[in-house]
């Protein structure tokens, strides 16, 4: 929840919430957007079908997504030149990546 303080303290900034499995998004999704809403923040889950979306007009605060969709949004975020607003990026269930 550390990163939650972060984004409290200066709400221009990102965080991108890195899990393996659409399961595991689906089992964060509910709470960690509400947990946004309650603050103020802008909260968006990236898995699937979704397209990723990153402009300077509409960049959420919590982005949960899978790992092909982080390695899509991190490109995305490279080339458009935005990597400043990147303040963390957490992988969980790390040992899980590559498991097969």
């Amino acid at each position: 929840m550390l990163y939650m303080r972060t984004l409290m303290n200066d709400a221009t900034k990102c965080v991108i919430y890195v899990l393996p499995f659409v399961s595991l998004i689906a089992e964060k999704e509910h709470h960690l957007s509400r947990l946004c809403e309650h603050f103020g923040l802008k909260f968006s889950s990236l898995h699937s079908h979704k397209r990723v979306l990153f402009s300077e007009e509409s960049t959420p605060n919590l982005i949960l997504c899978t790992v092909e969709k982080a390695n899509q949004l991190i490109n995305k975020i490279i080339e458009t030149k935005q990597m400043h607003k990147i303040c963390a990026l957490a992988v969980d269930e790390l040992h899980l990546i590559g498991d097969e």
